[in-house]
């Protein structure tokens, strides 16, 4: 988003949470910078409630998206994805954890509607931090994309990985600094045609 390069006009430290956003700010001011990691928050333990109590189908895999459901982070490409697979999508079962802008919670229910996805897609709405421990704990699949990315770090993404879960995102901003080996990558720009084809390999392969 614009505005940072005046914040940083006057600035006499900066503390960023990427390398891209480094380069950023690198380019519009001269101070002394240093990028620091979000860290792994230790969240305590919970007594989560079961896959049925949640509603979860017990013949499903779980993919979630959490966090504040804006266009930016490509849940309509997810649900196309899904309504142009009906045999994955009557695999999985995928729960949007978040408030949706009034909008854009159209297009989705929507688009749900037009794929008949009905049974398939669910929007969970805001939760508590023990009742998203519960979808984390239970989650098999972590969709954590972006287009245009407008954070320099992404507090969801930590979560998801402390979590030890499988995680698709885009390969730009910080989501592209994480090691190859620990996240599906797709390409920035290219999700609606690369977002099926890594859920088809995460979906029919639990080893990987």
């Amino acid at each position: 988003f614009p505005l940072f390069e005046d914040v940083l006009d006057t600035a006499t430290g900066v503390v960023v949470h990427a390398d891209f956003m480094a380069r950023l700010a690198a380019d519009v001011t001269e101070a002394p910078m240093r990028t620091i990691r979000l860290p792994a928050i230790e969240r305590p333990a919970i007594d989560a409630p079961t896959r049925e109590q949640l509603g979860i189908p017990a013949d499903r895999l779980l993919l979630i998206t959490i966090g504040h459901v804006n266009p930016n982070k490509l849940v309509h490409e997810v649900i196309e994805a899904l309504g142009a697979r009906p045999d994955l999508a009557a695999r999985v079962f995928y729960a949007v954890i978040g408030p949706v802008p009034g909008a854009y919670a159209d297009e989705l229910r929507s688009a749900v509607a037009r794929h008949g996805l009905e049974t398939t897609v669910r929007f969970v709405g805001p939760c508590s931090d023990s009742e998203l421990q519960a979808w984390l704990h239970h989650a098999d699949v972590c969709l954590n994309l972006r287009r245009p990315v407008t954070e320099g770090g992404s507090a969801s993404l930590s979560d998801e990985l402390t979590s030890g879960k499988a995680v698709i995102v885009s390969n730009v901003g910080v989501y592209a600094e994480i090691p190859d080996d620990c996240v599906r990558k797709i390409d920035g720009g290219r999700g609606a045609e690369q977002i099926g084809p890594a859920l088809e390999a995460l979906v029919n392969d639990g080893g990987l």
